[in-house]
């Protein structure tokens, strides 16, 4: 075991999309990505569900805001979802087998309250009576398992996802030039979160070319968030600011959070002794000896 912080990993949706510009819509998503049956039928149940865009990292936020946490959201409280203050994140489980009646139920509630509605066996908005589609890219093709059954899901409330495998030169193009509906990325995090924050959520980079910014996100809250994560001076402050910025992300669902794991898989011959205590950040093999 170790505790080094995983990325920010998920399907991403660009929120310059009309069709992605509703957070119950992405929140309706969200709910038809069945992790735990992806988890047991692929994954022979090696990883973790993300429940932070710092997953694995004491900046990860859990259970409901403190106290001070509270104090940097209040100023923002009529302008974010009220989960951010009076619930703790998480998502509907299923059992693994497959059935997501549940997690469809709630799904299309959401969908419905967002103006879409079914007809036949497709997903119109009752004010256009455009359906809902879109494009899904990605550029490796094992993950083509994992993304099928998703839009498997899709398909079962009357979405259409269109998935489309992209050489990696066409993938950056796209990306740089935010030309996509959904995609995976995983952007990188570490143990001294700064101005790589700024460049994944400010909304000064929604329009640059090239930039992180993939989902367009555009959240005063955000940004005054990231603004005081760049001024303080202690790792107390750091925690705090990281834990609201961390709410007030997953509960605007600008991804679909994917997964990480908490562990080095290594195989290791039993003529060698290591510490008791597994080092936090390395697997150190280099403090190894033989016995």
């Amino acid at each position: 075991p170790h505790s080094i912080p995983s990325g920010t990993q998920g399907f991403f949706f660009n929120t310059r999309r009309d069709l992605f510009s509703d957070r119950r819509v992405r929140q309706a998503l969200s709910h038809l990505f069945d992790f735990e049956w992806t988890n047991a039928a692929l994954f022979h149940n090696a990883y973790t569900r993300n429940l932070s865009y710092f997953p694995n990292s004491r900046y990860a936020s859990s259970g409901l805001p403190s106290e001070a946490e509270l104090a940097l959201l209040e100023p923002f409280k009529t302008q974010l979802p009220a989960s951010v203050f009076n619930k703790e994140f998480g998502f509907e489980q299923s059992k693994g087998d497959g059935n997501i009646r549940k997690k469809m139920r709630a799904a299309m509630n959401l969908l419905k309250e967002a103006g879409w509605k079914l007809d036949g066996k497709q997903l119109i908005h009752t004010e256009t009576d455009k359906p809902f589609e879109f494009e899904f890219i990605y550029r490796q093709a094992g993950l083509k398992r994992i993304i099928l059954p998703f839009i498997k899901n899709l398909e079962r409330v009357g979405i259409k996802a269109n998935p489309r495998l992209v050489e990696s030169a066409q993938y950056k193009a796209r990306l740089d030039n935010f030309d996509f509906d959904m995609m995976t990325f995983v952007l990188s995090q570490g143990n001294a979160p700064s101005y790589e924050q700024r460049d994944y959520y400010h909304s000064d980079l929604v329009d640059v070319e090239g930039s992180f910014n993939y989902a367009g996100i555009n959240n005063p809250a955000i940004d005054a968030l990231i603004a005081q994560l760049l001024q303080v001076t202690s790792e107390r402050e750091v925690i705090t600011i990281m834990h609201a910025l961390d709410r007030v992300l997953l509960n605007e669902h600008y991804i679909v959070p994917n997964w990480h794991i908490g562990v080095h898989r290594v195989a290791y011959w039993d003529r060698f002794e290591r510490l008791t205590e597994p080092l936090p950040y390395k697997l150190g093999v280099e403090n190894w000896w033989a016995k």
